[in-house]
């Protein structure tokens, strides 16, 4: 059925010129054709879902330059995963990423305005208002970096805070920014996506693999929505990137000034969320003590640590945060209560939106919704994949890639405690992993034919069932 719907003339017509020359197993064919039949089969699945949000009575209906943005979200998040596939200078596309995503996030901005008399639209509770008066008020009283902690009481948030200080003092102005914090987050985004290219290489990934992979996660639209917001991920993000990538090729090259780089972007994500600095901190560790030889003995040592940090996590919570740890599951719990009416459902649900969610919600009466959902749906599609690659690794003590594994694990483990499952934002500090590990799964798993037809119509049942409760 999957090929018959990507097999038509005008797809055919769209991929002729690629040129992709390298070998793979996903649906029985060459690499080519596989990163080929997945962004037909995108393409195909989001102009399906679309068509069928569109006869439904969807809110946006009512302001046109809304879906005319959310189109073109689809268009360029497709286009520039298109371009991937070519031989198109990988530095002209990340310029190109920056440029569209410019774009996107201005001209939602703008379409807010119009409509909503507010570049931010009608979100409420929207953390940037906080923000934005914290650090208005802060300069106000003619307060500086020494009384910053007056200003913001959670250290998670003083990385935001402060960009938008800095921001404030250069420009003078909050109209001006809130451009140049857009600006700034955009373009360490994108200068992330070519640490995150050079990363998947040093990997020893194929070409074509790294370049899809870094395509997903440079053109992912949900990037650019959250920076035209003043939101703080996309920055976050490179961090994230830069010190993954930093902490590899300190480990290939023995230069301390990497070490050092990857100590500073772990440093800095702390004062974005604690709890994932923690958690590149123990990647790094696992990445200094992984060796040949030692492999079985660490992958046991390291799924033993793993589950007696699980079981001492009320002493790390309390001794890192000033929440106890019987509030975050009180407050998970009632998050995840509102998801099903079977507890024990629930958590299973919030597991498998962990792994393999969040879902495309195409019948969500919402403007917006549609902005961001063709890389909700690229991400469930691939959610297989990337989980079966990490398996992969883990049945194969493949020791190069157990600080991946580890961050990718203790991250989804972070995420199925704490009942985000449902929250992109808080899927976004495992997205870079989770396309280097597409790149990996492109590269060394093999797949048979019927298991990804029955995985497709699976995920694709879940989207619909979802979309439909």
């Amino acid at each position: 059925m999957f090929r018959s719907i990507l097999s038509s003339e005008w797809f055919s017509s769209m991929m002729k010129f690629t040129n992709l020359k390298d070998s793979c197993s996903f649906f029985q064919c060459s690499r080519l054709d596989d990163k080929v039949l997945i962004y037909r089969l995108v393409l195909s699945l989001y102009s399906l879902f679309f068509i069928v949000s569109a006869c439904l009575s969807y809110e946006g209906a009512s302001y046109p330059l809304i879906i005319v943005g959310e189109m073109l979200s689809a268009i360029t998040f497709m286009g520039l995963i298109y371009l991937s596939l070519r031989r198109f200078n990988f530095k002209y596309l990340i310029g190109l990423s920056f440029l569209a995503s410019m774009m996107l996030a201005l001209g939602l901005r703008g379409a807010n305005l119009l409509y909503f008399e507010n570049i931010y639209g009608t979100i409420e509770g929207l953390d940037t208002y906080t923000i934005k008066h914290n650090v208005q008020d802060f300069i106000a009283r003619g307060r500086g970096l020494l009384d910053f902690k007056h200003m913001v009481g959670d250290i998670d948030d003083w990385g935001i805070h402060f960009l938008y200080y800095v921001s404030m003092l250069l420009s003078g102005r909050m109209a001006r920014t809130e451009l140049l914090v857009l600006v700034i987050n955009l373009f360490c985004f994108s200068t992330s996506a070519y640490w995150l290219y050079k990363l998947c290489r040093n990997l020893s990934f194929s070409e074509g693999s790294s370049r899809m992979a870094t395509a997903v996660y440079l053109a992912f639209p949900y990037m650019s929505i959250n920076a035209s917001r003043g939101l703080k991920e996309a920055f976050f993000s490179s961090l994230i990137v830069g010190a993954i990538y930093c902490m590899y090729a300190f480990k290939k090259q023995k230069h301390w000034s990497y070490a050092l780089l990857s100590l500073f972007f772990i440093v800095l994500s702390y004062f974005f969320r604690i709890a994932v600095a923690v958690l590149l901190l123990i990647a790094f560790f696992a990445l200094l003590i992984s060796q040949e030889k030692y492999k079985k003995f660490l992958l046991r040592l390291g799924l033993t640590g793993f589950a007696l940090c699980i079981v001492a996590l009320p002493i790390i919570v309390s001794s890192l945060t000033k929440f106890e740890i019987s509030d975050v599951l009180a407050l998970s719990q009632e998050r995840i209560q509102r998801t099903a009416p079977n507890l024990s459902l629930a958590w299973l649900l919030q597991g498998v939106l962990a792994f393999f969610g969040p879902f495309p919600n195409f019948s969500f009466f919402r403007y917006n919704n549609l902005l961001y959902n063709v890389g909700l749906l690229l991400k469930v599609i691939l959610s297989g994949f990337v989980v079966y690659g990490l398996w992969d690794i883990l049945r194969g003590y493949k020791q190069r890639y157990y600080a991946l594994a580890c961050y990718f694990l203790s991250s989804t483990a972070m995420l199925i405690l704490i009942g985000q499952g449902f929250d992109f934002r808080f899927h976004l500090t495992i997205f870079p992993v989770f396309c280097v590990l597409f790149a990996y799964a492109l590269d060394h798993c093999s797949f048979r034919l019927k298991g990804n037809y029955a995985y497709l119509c699976i995920v694709l049942s879940l989207v619909i069932l979802y979309n439909f409760r």
